[in-house]
């Protein structure tokens, strides 16, 4: 240990520090703690390892390895049971998550399967719920916003149902489809199809 012109620093040597030495931590003036720099620009600032996996231990490590344990590097983060990956719970005591202001991709490695109110994986997008409703909002002047409903919170539809509806009102329920060719060359705007015709 060493006061390095005013910062403190733990040296490491695997010659007795006879052939050399290595710095291992540094505390700089500010409080600034680094790991792997001499230069920490936070209160924890850690540089080098190696990347995140399954079977690697990134930057750093929270957690027994051979359990449950969180794994960081310089741009992954990942949850792992003895090796293997495990379930990453975020905000489990409530509040909103807020993912940036760029793009998000889910399951871009994997099936890329997403589920809302503890549904089974079964299929790209699965929603499990009593009272299910979906609202596309335009941010912008507020036009063509839309509520679409397939149970009965308080859009007053119900089971085996489908509204679609510029407001939270029934009364005003409407569908609006762009003409389009169908395989005939004959515009349709909608094609409803049974085992028999269509």
């Amino acid at each position: 240990m060493e006061n390095n012109n005013g910062e403190f620093s733990i040296m490491t040597s695997a010659t007795n520090f006879s052939g050399g030495q290595e710095e291992f931590l540094r505390i700089d003036e500010d409080g600034n703690t680094g790991i792997g720099t001499t230069n920490p620009y936070t209160k924890l600032h850690v540089i080098g390892n190696e990347f995140a996996s399954n079977t690697t231990d990134g930057y750093m490590l929270l957690g027994q390895k051979q359990n449950l344990n969180l794994i960081m590097d310089g741009n992954e983060i990942a949850a792992r049971n003895n090796g293997t990956p495990s379930s990453l719970f975020i905000q489990t005591g409530g509040g909103n998550t807020w993912f940036g202001d760029g793009n998000v991709y889910l399951g871009m490695f994997g099936d890329g399967k997403v589920s809302l109110g503890a549904s089974p994986m079964n299929s790209r997008f699965n929603i499990n719920d009593n009272d299910f409703q979906l609202k596309i909002t335009n941010t912008t002047n507020g036009v063509n916003d839309w509520y679409i409903d397939a149970s009965s919170s308080s859009w007053q539809t119900g089971d085996d149902y489908l509204l679609f509806s510029p407001t939270t009102g029934q009364l005003n329920s409407l569908l609006r489809l762009y003409d389009k060719d169908d395989n005939d060359g004959i515009l349709a705007p909608v094609m409803i199809t049974t085992s028999a015709s269509q």
